[in-house]
This record gives structure tokens, sequence and C-alpha cells, in this order.
């Protein structure tokens, strides 16, 4: 990855398995636990809350993961824009929530048209699987922010 280049990873708890397919609210939120690797710009809050740090026409990795004595499988499947939200800036350019393949992981770059400190709220697709033989994945979504950054 170049200079400031930031993957965020999504650790998911096994007991999220057992909630309803969908967007991830209130406590269920607890299992959900957003990081990236930003060192210089370190990222904020956690949940809905979580707000990344990002640079200006530099790549956006998301990556899935389970927690520490969890064995769960977290793929993401889409990263989506959310447009109804006041002042909200698209940051990457072309379609969103493009087919990962089998990776998980899904990577854009931030469109440099993007000036800094514009925010982006949107919405993280990704799926949760157990071990065999609960291995059916189930389908669910989270709204963090991004917050834009220049990168000289």
């Amino acid at each position: 990855m170049g200079k400031n280049d930031i993957t965020i990873t999504l650790k998911i708890d096994d007991a999220l398995y057992a909630i309803p397919e969908g967007k991830v609210t209130g406590d269920n939120l607890n299992y959900c636990h957003l990081s990236d690797d930003n060192t210089d710009i370190p990222s904020t809050g956690s949940g809905t809350d979580f707000e990344s740090n990002v640079y200006i026409d530099k790549n956006v990795t998301w990556q899935g993961d389970h927690t520490d004595n969890n064995s769960c499988t977290v793929k993401i499947t889409g990263i989506d824009y959310e447009p109804n939200i006041d002042n909200d800036v698209d940051f990457f350019s072309g379609e969103t929530n493009q087919s990962p393949g089998n990776s998980g992981k899904v990577k854009y770059k931030v469109k440099d048209s993007v000036t800094q400190d514009q925010m982006d709220v949107y919405t993280i697709q990704f799926s949760v699987a157990l071990q065999p033989p609960n291995n059916i994945a189930r389908n669910y979504s989270i709204d963090p922010k991004l917050k834009a950054h220049s990168n000289t």
C-alpha cells in the first residue's frame, strides 16, 4: 500500500450471529469493533460514532475479522454511500457495493475532488458465518464515518 493508504478493520464477536440480520444498532453494536491503521491521525469513537481519518486521492481498504477467542468468518461485502444525510459527501468514485470476490475485502480510492475536513457517513455491508456445522452466512450492516485529510 502507498503512503497514507488506510485499512479499516471490522472485528465481530460470534454473539452477533444470534441477532436477526440487518442494520446493527443499540446494544448489538457492542459485538462490532472498528479500528484502522492510521498512525498519524488516530480514529475516534465506536460503532456508528466511529470516525476514521482518510486521505484524499489515497486508497481505503475494509477487511473483516473475528475478535479474540471467537472463530466466526467475517467478510466485507460492500461499501455504500448514504445520500440522504445533510452535508454528507460521497468520497468514492465508481460504483459502490462491488463484489469483493472471495477475499472478504473491499478497496476504494478517495476522490481527488474531496476537500479537507469533509465528512462521509457510509454503510459497511458484511457477512458473518460460524464454523461448521452452523456456517450459513448472515448479512449485517453498520454506518460509521470518514473524515478527509490532505496527504501532504
